[in-house]
Protein backbone atom coordinates (compact mmCIF):
# COMPACT_ATOMS: atom_id res chain seq x y z
CA UNK A 1 0.00 0.00 0.00
CA UNK A 2 1.57 3.39 -1.09
CA UNK A 3 0.87 6.05 1.31
CA UNK A 4 1.03 9.66 -0.51
CA UNK A 5 2.43 12.40 2.04
CA UNK A 6 0.88 15.80 1.65
CA UNK A 7 3.68 18.53 2.19
CA UNK A 8 2.24 21.86 4.06
CA UNK A 9 3.51 25.05 2.61
CA UNK A 10 5.23 26.98 4.86
CA UNK A 11 5.38 31.26 4.82
CA UNK A 12 7.83 32.69 2.19
CA UNK A 13 10.10 35.12 3.61
CA UNK A 14 8.34 37.65 2.13
CA UNK A 15 5.36 36.81 3.41
CA UNK A 16 6.80 36.23 7.23
CA UNK A 17 8.39 40.28 6.15
CA UNK A 18 4.84 41.59 5.45
CA UNK A 19 2.78 39.83 8.60
CA UNK A 20 6.08 41.11 10.92
CA UNK A 21 4.98 44.84 8.93
CA UNK A 22 1.61 44.87 9.55
CA UNK A 23 2.33 43.71 13.22
CA UNK A 24 4.93 46.88 13.53
CA UNK A 25 2.30 49.20 12.26
CA UNK A 26 -0.75 47.85 14.77
CA UNK A 27 1.62 48.12 17.54
CA UNK A 28 2.18 51.83 16.43
CA UNK A 29 -1.01 52.62 16.45
CA UNK A 30 -1.97 51.10 19.81
CA UNK A 31 1.05 52.09 21.80
CA UNK A 32 0.08 55.97 21.85
CA UNK A 33 -3.84 55.33 22.04
CA UNK A 34 -2.63 52.63 25.32
CA UNK A 35 -0.20 54.94 26.46
CA UNK A 36 -3.06 58.15 26.47
CA UNK A 37 -5.71 55.70 28.30
CA UNK A 38 -2.85 54.92 31.32
CA UNK A 39 -2.71 58.74 31.52
CA UNK A 40 -6.50 59.17 31.48
CA UNK A 41 -6.81 56.68 34.74
CA UNK A 42 -4.04 58.67 36.33
CA UNK A 43 -5.56 62.01 35.91
CA UNK A 44 -9.01 60.37 37.24
CA UNK A 45 -7.31 58.86 40.00
CA UNK A 46 -5.55 62.15 41.07
CA UNK A 47 -8.72 64.08 40.60
CA UNK A 48 -10.38 62.19 43.01
CA UNK A 49 -7.59 62.68 45.59
CA UNK A 50 -7.65 66.46 45.08
CA UNK A 51 -11.58 66.36 45.85
CA UNK A 52 -10.29 65.00 49.02
CA UNK A 53 -8.21 67.76 50.00
CA UNK A 54 -11.38 70.49 48.78
CA UNK A 55 -13.25 68.87 50.93
CA UNK A 56 -11.00 68.64 54.07
CA UNK A 57 -10.28 71.95 53.24
CA UNK A 58 -14.31 73.43 53.80
CA UNK A 59 -14.37 71.24 56.81
CA UNK A 60 -11.33 73.43 58.01
CA UNK A 61 -12.94 76.95 56.84
CA UNK A 62 -16.46 75.61 58.62
CA UNK A 63 -14.57 75.96 61.78
CA UNK A 64 -12.61 79.07 61.23
CA UNK A 65 -14.94 81.25 59.88
CA UNK A 66 -14.82 80.46 56.56
CA UNK A 67 -11.60 81.16 55.54
CA UNK A 68 -9.47 78.55 54.25
CA UNK A 69 -5.70 77.60 55.76
CA UNK A 70 -3.25 80.28 55.21
CA UNK A 71 0.27 79.67 53.24
CA UNK A 72 3.15 82.18 53.52
CA UNK A 73 5.44 80.62 51.68
CA UNK A 74 4.47 76.96 50.11
CA UNK A 75 1.13 75.02 49.54
CA UNK A 76 2.31 72.08 51.90
CA UNK A 77 2.59 75.05 54.56
CA UNK A 78 -1.35 75.49 53.84
CA UNK A 79 -2.09 71.54 53.26
CA UNK A 80 -0.38 70.74 56.54
CA UNK A 81 -3.07 72.53 58.60
CA UNK A 82 -5.71 69.99 57.48
CA UNK A 83 -3.50 67.10 59.27
CA UNK A 84 -4.94 65.13 61.40
CA UNK A 85 -8.23 67.13 61.96
CA UNK A 86 -10.25 67.38 58.45
CA UNK A 87 -8.29 64.90 56.31
CA UNK A 88 -6.71 62.49 58.76
CA UNK A 89 -3.34 60.99 59.78
CA UNK A 90 -2.62 60.54 56.50
CA UNK A 91 0.04 62.22 53.58
CA UNK A 92 -1.50 60.31 50.62
CA UNK A 93 -3.98 62.44 48.95
CA UNK A 94 -1.16 64.74 48.28
CA UNK A 95 0.82 62.09 46.43
CA UNK A 96 0.43 61.72 42.26
CA UNK A 97 2.65 59.13 40.98
CA UNK A 98 5.44 60.03 38.84
CA UNK A 99 4.95 63.75 40.04
CA UNK A 100 8.88 66.04 39.73
CA UNK A 101 7.87 67.58 43.05
CA UNK A 102 8.27 64.35 44.81
CA UNK A 103 12.12 63.58 43.85
CA UNK A 104 12.99 66.17 46.86
CA UNK A 105 11.63 64.05 49.57
CA UNK A 106 13.89 61.94 51.19
CA UNK A 107 13.47 58.66 49.18
CA UNK A 108 12.96 60.63 46.11
CA UNK A 109 9.43 58.85 46.06
CA UNK A 110 6.76 61.59 47.72
CA UNK A 111 5.17 60.97 50.97
CA UNK A 112 6.31 58.74 53.92
CA UNK A 113 3.30 58.88 55.64
CA UNK A 114 5.21 60.02 58.87
CA UNK A 115 3.46 62.90 60.26
CA UNK A 116 5.01 63.23 63.41
CA UNK A 117 3.60 63.27 66.96
CA UNK A 118 1.04 65.02 68.22
CA UNK A 119 0.39 68.19 69.17
CA UNK A 120 2.36 69.59 66.15
CA UNK A 121 2.61 66.62 63.87
CA UNK A 122 5.66 68.82 62.87
CA UNK A 123 6.85 65.96 60.00
CA UNK A 124 3.73 66.42 58.00
CA UNK A 125 4.19 66.92 54.13
CA UNK A 126 7.63 67.71 54.52
CA UNK A 127 9.77 69.17 51.04
CA UNK A 128 8.92 67.00 48.08
CA UNK A 129 5.68 65.33 50.08
CA UNK A 130 3.35 67.22 48.27
CA UNK A 131 2.06 67.66 44.65
CA UNK A 132 -0.43 70.54 44.77
CA UNK A 133 -0.07 74.21 44.67
CA UNK A 134 -2.28 76.31 46.21
CA UNK A 135 -3.93 79.82 46.07
CA UNK A 136 -3.89 80.96 49.60
CA UNK A 137 -6.37 84.33 51.14
CA UNK A 138 -9.40 82.93 50.20
CA UNK A 139 -12.51 82.14 51.37
CA UNK A 140 -15.63 80.00 51.19
CA UNK A 141 -17.70 83.18 49.70
CA UNK A 142 -14.83 83.71 47.38
CA UNK A 143 -16.08 83.86 43.59
CA UNK A 144 -17.18 80.35 42.24
CA UNK A 145 -15.07 80.71 39.37
CA UNK A 146 -11.44 81.27 41.09
CA UNK A 147 -8.64 78.33 41.25
CA UNK A 148 -7.88 77.00 44.81
CA UNK A 149 -6.00 74.23 43.81
CA UNK A 150 -4.18 72.64 41.05
CA UNK A 151 -1.29 70.27 40.21
CA UNK A 152 2.25 72.08 41.11
CA UNK A 153 3.64 74.24 38.58
CA UNK A 154 6.93 74.29 37.60
CA UNK A 155 9.85 75.38 39.80
CA UNK A 156 9.54 78.94 39.97
CA UNK A 157 6.87 79.10 37.03
CA UNK A 158 3.75 79.56 39.01
CA UNK A 159 0.96 79.19 36.10
CA UNK A 160 3.03 77.27 33.73
CA UNK A 161 3.62 73.71 33.40
CA UNK A 162 5.89 71.58 31.29
CA UNK A 163 5.97 68.88 28.52
CA UNK A 164 8.52 67.17 30.38
CA UNK A 165 7.18 64.13 32.62
CA UNK A 166 10.08 64.18 34.71
CA UNK A 167 10.37 67.54 35.79
CA UNK A 168 8.01 69.72 38.05
CA UNK A 169 5.22 70.31 36.34
CA UNK A 170 5.16 67.74 33.83
CA UNK A 171 3.11 65.39 35.20
CA UNK A 172 0.82 64.80 33.04
CA UNK A 173 3.07 65.53 29.74
CA UNK A 174 1.74 69.36 29.58
CA UNK A 175 -1.50 68.68 27.89
CA UNK A 176 -3.65 68.81 31.37
CA UNK A 177 -3.77 70.57 34.49
CA UNK A 178 -6.26 69.37 37.26
CA UNK A 179 -8.10 72.45 38.61
CA UNK A 180 -10.05 72.60 41.78
CA UNK A 181 -12.26 75.99 41.68
CA UNK A 182 -13.79 77.68 44.26
CA UNK A 183 -17.35 75.85 43.99
CA UNK A 184 -15.78 72.47 44.75
CA UNK A 185 -15.69 71.74 40.68
CA UNK A 186 -13.13 69.34 40.09
CA UNK A 187 -12.01 69.74 36.26
CA UNK A 188 -9.16 68.78 33.95
CA UNK A 189 -8.13 71.41 32.15
CA UNK A 190 -6.50 71.54 28.70
CA UNK A 191 -3.71 73.37 28.19
CA UNK A 192 -2.49 75.91 25.74
CA UNK A 193 -0.34 74.04 23.54
CA UNK A 194 2.63 77.29 23.18
CA UNK A 195 2.17 78.19 26.30
CA UNK A 196 1.34 75.24 28.75
CA UNK A 197 -1.27 77.49 30.56
CA UNK A 198 -4.73 77.09 31.71
CA UNK A 199 -6.30 79.68 29.62
CA UNK A 200 -10.07 81.23 30.24
CA UNK A 201 -11.85 83.95 29.05
CA UNK A 202 -12.17 87.40 30.90
CA UNK A 203 -13.39 90.25 29.47
CA UNK A 204 -13.46 88.76 25.70
CA UNK A 205 -9.55 88.27 26.29
CA UNK A 206 -8.02 84.54 27.21
CA UNK A 207 -5.93 85.35 30.19
CA UNK A 208 -3.71 82.46 32.63
CA UNK A 209 -6.31 81.77 34.83
CA UNK A 210 -3.44 81.53 38.04
CA UNK A 211 -2.64 85.43 36.77
CA UNK A 212 -3.81 89.12 37.65
CA UNK A 213 -5.60 89.36 34.74
CA UNK A 214 -8.21 86.34 36.06
CA UNK A 215 -8.34 88.43 38.99
CA UNK A 216 -5.92 86.05 41.04
CA UNK A 217 -3.37 87.77 42.83
CA UNK A 218 -0.15 85.89 42.25
CA UNK A 219 2.02 86.22 45.04
CA UNK A 220 -1.15 84.24 47.02
CA UNK A 221 -0.07 81.15 44.74
CA UNK A 222 1.81 78.89 46.40
CA UNK A 223 3.73 75.97 44.88
CA UNK A 224 5.09 73.07 46.71
CA UNK A 225 7.81 72.99 48.19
Amino acid sequence: MKINYKKTKGFTLVELLVVISIIAVLAGVAMPVFSQVQLNGRITAASGQVRGIFQAMTLYASDHDGVYPKADKSSNEGFRKLIPDQIGKTEKPFKVPSSGWHKDSKDGTGPDENIGNPPEYTEALERGENHWAYVTGLNNSTDATMPLIADGFTDGGIGTYTDKQTEKGGVWRGTKSIVVYCDGSVVAENLDKKTFQVMKNKGGTKVNVFSADYDVNPNDVKNPE
